[in-house]
């Protein structure tokens, strides 16, 4: 402000004393240029005013348009509105956070969507639905809800015993007979089995245990065997997951248990349904025939065949998970940070927004604090450009779900703030370019279509983007980086009457620059 005092004194001396009647000319040329304060009470005329006066004047009139510009932010940001350019956070539920209580707080704490694990609690989903909308009534804001399809998920089979060691350099076999596994055999499913051939490998429990496939024979019954040496030995247990990377696999990735899942979760009303096991763009096809136009489909990216795939499936998306955990499984885990980074810059030339998934704070399941290299973990993956972080059993099983939330929230503003004012964008539509670059810093931006939140949310730019629509449009939106989606009544423009700072407005082909009061008014689509 004190900078702006001086200058405005030094460019004021030159027209000291102001006198608009000096002369017809130089009366019609100031008369001009001080209409907008003649206008405001602050010059009048004929009337002489210093240079301090007029500097003090402007001085006080910007600062009073600034308040009035941040008024309506302020009031969404008490209201639990998000805003600026922070990435969006998705929480988990289960058994450490399933009550109302649990859930009113984590949105209190900066929880943006919640996700349902139908691998677990399947159950309880119409009755964490039906939460959620109630605690989402009772903050005033959207909140998404994404429902996560378990997936074809493989297991070997049952074990005489609890658990059985298996010793590095054994033979080991895989086979189809349904009867009890012991240390040196177990039941595989017919879906992997039948896809093994020699020099593939067979991860068990999450690459705990690692067999390198030697022999595949068939038997007189007519099933099949494979025979294995046992590179990484360790405690086997029954119904582990079972993983051959790079192995095409003729499963489905919509097992009946999904179908039914998904019929809960529709009937609920979910805004996302997240797909586990994408093998090819055909995969989302199958799942989003099944899906109302309200409802978008993640793709969760954790093979080597979704990699192997990954533009035609990101095209097929309407957004993208990194699930760095069966990823890791599938490929090399030093490879794991090179493949996030590419998932989400493909995605981001797309126009998809991108989730980080798994282990963003995997020690705060125990303890509760981070780790340092967690911490840098979280704010990598938002500096690399993803739209949100999310946590999986930080939430819903660990001892501290709170304080993971509320530590993951902190990262995201604190990067946020730190983010740098020049973002680096693609060729993206004109309109959401020019948008960008006439909003600057200072003034907020206006959009009434998902398809333009969307667009101006991957541009990432340094203010806020207000995104005004239905209930469903702003859950929806509840994933798009820097996006604010606010509810507006069907026909109703109440309580927008005091929205009077100024606004770039993105509409249809038109590009405004006025108070967000009128552009409701005239042009709310709803």
């Amino acid at each position: 402000f004190v900078r702006m005092q001086i200058f405005l004194y030094v460019a004021c001396v030159g027209l000291s004393p102001l006198d608009v009647q000096r002369s017809t000319a130089t009366s019609e040329f100031l008369a001009a240029q001080a209409s907008p304060l003649r206008h405001g009470g602050i010059v009048s005329e004929g009337t002489a005013w210093p240079a301090w006066a007029v500097s003090l004047g402007i001085g006080f009139a910007a600062g009073a348009w600034r308040a009035a510009q941040s008024k309506t932010r302020h009031e969404l940001r008490a209201q639990g509105h998000t805003s600026g350019p922070r990435a969006k956070q998705i929480v988990t539920l289960g058994p450490t956070l399933s009550e109302k209580a649990d859930i009113q707080q984590a949105v209190a704490e900066g929880v943006d969507l919640f996700r349902l694990n139908c691998s677990h609690a399947a159950h309880r989903l119409l009755d964490d639905i039906s939460t959620i909308r109630e605690v989402e009534a009772s903050a005033g804001r959207p909140i998404g809800i994404v429902g996560d399809l378990q997936g074809p998920k493989l297991r070997c089979g049952i074990l005489e015993d609890t658990e059985v060691v298996v010793e590095t350099g054994a033979k080991f076999e895989f086979d189809s007979l349904h009867s009890p596994g012991s240390a040196t055999r177990v039941q595989l499913p017919s879906e992997v089995l039948e896809a093994l051939e020699p020099g593939h490998v067979v991860l068990v429990d999450d690459g705990l245990l690692r067999f390198q496939v030697r022999q595949v024979s068939t038997t007189e019954e007519g099933g099949r065997v494979a025979r294995c040496w046992v590179e990484h030995g360790g405690v086997l247990r029954s119904r582990k997951g079972v993983h051959a990377p790079g192995v095409p696999l003729r499963v489905s990735a919509l097992t009946p248990k999904d179908r039914k899942d998904l019929d809960v979760l529709l009937q609920g009303g979910v805004d996302w349904i997240a797909m586990s096991f994408v093998q090819t763009a055909s995969d989302v096809e199958d799942l989003r025939a099944l899906l109302p136009q309200s409802v978008g489909v993640i793709s969760k990216i954790e093979t080597r065949q979704a990699l192997a795939n990954l533009d035609a499936i990101i095209q097929a998306s309407d957004a993208v998970m990194v699930a760095r955990g069966d990823l890791g499984v599938e490929c090399a885990p030093e490879k794991v940070p090179f493949l996030q980074k590419d998932i989400i810059s493909r995605s981001m030339a797309s126009g998809k927004p991108v989730i980080v998934a798994t282990q963003m704070l995997e020690s705060m399941v125990r303890f509760p604090v981070p780790t340092r290299a967690e911490c840098t973990d979280v704010a990598n993956a938002v500096l690399d450009g993803c739209d949100a972080v999310m946590l999986s059993a930080e939430s819903a099983a660990g001892s501290f779900p709170h304080e993971a939330i509320s530590m993951q929230a902190s990262l995201l503003r604190e990067v946020a703030r730190q983010l740098p004012k020049e973002v680096a964008v693609g060729v993206y539509e004109t309109m959401a370019r020019a948008a960008v670059l006439v909003a600057g810093d200072t003034l907020p931006l206006v959009c009434f279509e998902l398809d333009v939140a969307q667009c101006l949310s991957r541009l990432r730019p340094p203010t806020d983007i207000l995104f005004f629509t239905d209930a469903g449009g702003a859950r929806k939106a509840t994933l798009f980086r820097g996006v604010t989606p606010v509810e507006v009544t069907r026909g109703s423009t109440s309580g927008l009457r005091d929205l009077s700072d100024r606004c770039v407005v993105v509409h249809g082909d038109q590009l405004l620059v006025e108070p967000m009061s009128r552009t409701l008014q005239r042009s709310l689509p709803i």
